[in-house]
């Protein structure tokens, strides 16, 4: 069985031996061969030529492969280079729109702490304001309650002073009055007057 590069091969070698005129045509010196050996050695030549057309037909096919595939996979590599370039291009996308939107928070979130560390610190300085005023306040009464002490501890050693003074002068007064009353005999004589009146009768 002939396979169809046989069938071609065949066909290759009846078109170099039969047919045109050219002069280089190796069939034409088959033709005007006058031996068996002059026959033999154009059939050589003719075979020889043959396999350096067919080997320019396979370099030449090799090459149009070669050609087609290297196309066929530039137009591949484009093609995944395009998608990754898309692919990236839409990551990238992303991650700005990510960065941004987290950049956007980080602000509000700086804004809102701001805002709230100034409400702090007002709060705090309206606290501390209170608490001097109200220390303040605390003080004068201190001192008015001492003062008020003071004065009420003065006048309570005056009070005492004199209550002091009041009884030692009534003890003295009555110590006088005790001894005055024992000096006095005026009521001996009489209560003797008295018993001698009264024996008499």
């Amino acid at each position: 069985m002939w396979s169809s590069q046989s069938d071609e091969d065949m066909q290759d070698i009846e078109e170099e031996v039969l047919g045109g005129n050219a002069p280089e045509d190796p069939g034409q010196e088959v033709g005007a061969a006058e031996s068996l050996d002059e026959e033999m050695e154009v059939m050589k030549n003719v075979f020889h030529r043959m396999s350096e057309k067919k080997a320019r037909q396979k370099e030449q096919s090799q090459h149009e492969c070669v050609q087609v595939y290297t196309t066929a996979f530039q137009k591949d590599v484009d093609v995944l280079y395009a998608t990754a370039k898309k692919k990236r291009m839409a990551e990238a996308k992303n991650i700005a729109e990510t960065i941004q939107s987290t950049v956007m928070r980080i602000s509000e979130q700086k804004s809102h702490l701001t805002t709230v560390h100034e409400t702090y610190q007002a709060n705090f300085a309206d606290g501390i304001a209170r608490v001097e005023d109200e220390l303040t306040r605390l003080q004068s009464l201190r001192e008015t309650i001492v003062a008020a002490y003071e004065s009420s501890k003065k006048q309570l050693d005056e009070s005492f002073a004199d209550a002091f003074a009041n009884v030692d002068a009534a003890a003295k007064k009555l110590e006088d009055s005790s001894v005055h009353i024992l000096a006095d005999t005026s009521y001996l004589n009489a209560f003797q007057h008295e018993v001698a009146r009264l024996t008499v009768d």
